[in-house]
């Protein structure tokens, strides 16, 4: 597979939970360097750094910690189930938190710097895009988190502030919008990427303009609840020029061998019997039925054919255990991808800010668009089981809040595995969940991690807890 070495290479250093914890949070970017070399890396060889750990962060930890608490999959063994049980502490998020800052954000600002220098604006603007992503999936999950002064390695502050998320998310848009003028730019600078763009957009400028939209419109879907005008931005954004199919979703796939395969199947061959993707009895009895997690069961309810493609072994509500189906855990097939933003949710975030602003007759086209660009993704759109729950489905109700209801509910269908349903779930309600664990509540956030308490104790904000809301959770 093309840039195998690539992959290999980045996730022979990548671990999975349970692991042994990094001790420090921001590494000197000078620590590695060979005195013999120039100690300059190419903007090539940085921007696979940048995308594979993006990928694999939200396909992995990041994917299996929020599809526990939102009911999509269920931990059974060890740590898993312990989260599942929303038993967890400050040590569990070290790796995930050293992962996304040391392996991911610091050659993201290497990255950017050096490329904004050189005046190669195709490379500062997708590398824009990604720290974006990266630092929206971020702030999401824990609120205030280091942004501002995280990035400047031993030689600067090691001990970065902790920036309020309200203040995160304004630099965030107008990094998109600087990320939007570079990549408009009829001439990318003298180097462009080409193979070394390892996602599915492969050095196409237009697709990451594209991704740029449409992250301006996710973050702000995100902030139409605490302020009604970001509906319209997030509108705005996207009318601007984002998805016109899925052909446009933005996804990286894995490699054949070893260390470069998905995050799925290297859960299920490293760690087998942890994590069950379909159901388990070994939580006791939920609050809402027996012995089910909520988005399998609802789904073999429904006969809602995308079932068969997100687990496999599941055609009971009792089912005991599934595994991940092939399009989101082989080893083998092009198929084994992370999709990270699609056309479907673009939809979705149209049909809600129209919701919002009131336009029930915009909102439903939306919605309809984003059903179908659901069940178009895994090719049953045009099978007649796809098309009998499209057309059963495909109606909004009248009330407002139930079509909310009904919009919400179906994105979290759609996006199978992606954080940003736990995200929706926080911020809307919907779908309905009751809690796994009987008189405790089902958690809000994620906890600091252990090593910033040991080095960065000063800055972390205090009185944290998982039941603890960040700023657009209200």
């Amino acid at each position: 597979m093309k840039n195998q070495l690539i992959y290999s290479l980045i996730f022979a250093g990548t671990l999975l939970i349970g692991a042994s914890s990094c001790k420090k949070t921001f590494m000197d970017p000078a620590i590695n360097v060979n005195p013999n070399s120039s100690g300059i890396a190419s903007d090539a060889s940085l921007l696979p750094s940048i995308i594979v750990p993006v990928a694999y962060n939200t396909g992995g930890s990041l994917s299996w910690y929020t599809s526990m608490l939102d009911q999509q999959t269920v931990g059974v063994s060890n740590q898993f189930s312990n989260f599942s049980a929303y038993i967890t502490s400050t040590s569990d998020y070290d790796n995930i938190w050293a992962n996304i800052y040391q392996n991911c954000l610091i050659n993201a600002a290497i990255l950017n710097k050096q490329a904004t220098a050189e005046g190669n604006l195709y490379y500062a603007g997708i590398t824009k895009v990604l720290i974006a992503y990266q630092m929206g999936l971020t702030t999401d999950l824990w609120g205030d988190v280091p942004f501002s002064q995280a990035f400047k390695g031993a030689s600067g502050n090691t001990t970065p502030v902790f920036d309020k998320q309200q203040d995160i998310y304004v630099s965030l848009f107008k990094l998109l919008d600087s990320a939007k003028s570079q990549l408009s730019s009829a001439k990318g600078g003298i180097n462009t990427p080409t193979t070394d763009d390892v996602s599915s957009y492969h050095g196409n400028n237009a697709q990451w303009l594209k991704l740029a939209n449409l992250m301006t419109a996710r973050l702000a879907i995100h902030l139409s609840k605490v302020d009604p005008t970001y509906a319209q931005k997030a509108i705005d954004a996207i009318a601007a020029g984002a998805f016109a199919s899925n052909a446009d979703n933005f996804s990286v796939t894995f490699g054949t061998d070893g260390n470069s395969n998905n995050p799925n199947f290297q859960l299920g061959s490293q760690r087998g019997g942890y994590f069950s993707y379909g159901g388990s009895g070994t939580l006791g009895t939920p609050a809402t039925a027996s012995n089910y997690i909520f988005l399998p069961h609802q789904m073999f309810l429904n006969n809602d054919p995308r079932l068969a493609v997100y687990v496999t072994a599941y055609d009971d509500p009792s089912a005991s255990a599934a595994d991940v189906g092939d399009y989101f855990g082989s080893q083998n097939t092009p198929a084994a991808s992370v999709n990270l933003v699609t056309y479907a949710e673009q939809n979705f975030i149209l049909a809600e800010a129209y919701n919002r602003q009131g336009n029930a007759a915009a909102s439903q086209t939306a919605y309809a668009a984003a059903l179908t660009a659901s069940f178009n993704q895994f090719s049953l759109d045009a099978t007649a089981a796809g098309m009998t729950y499209i057309n059963a489905n495909s109606l909004l109700p009248a009330d407002p809040t139930a079509a909310l209801q009904q919009i919400m509910t179906q994105k979290y269908f759609a996006l199978y595995l992606n954080p940003e349903v736990y995200t929706d779930w926080r911020r809307t309600g919907y779908p309905a969940l009751s809690s796994a664990v009987a008189g405790v509540a089902i958690p809000r956030r994620f906890l600091y991690p252990l090593q910033e308490y040991s080095y960065n104790k000063a800055n972390v904000p205090a009185d944290i807890n998982l039941t603890s809301r960040v700023y657009w959770d209200k």
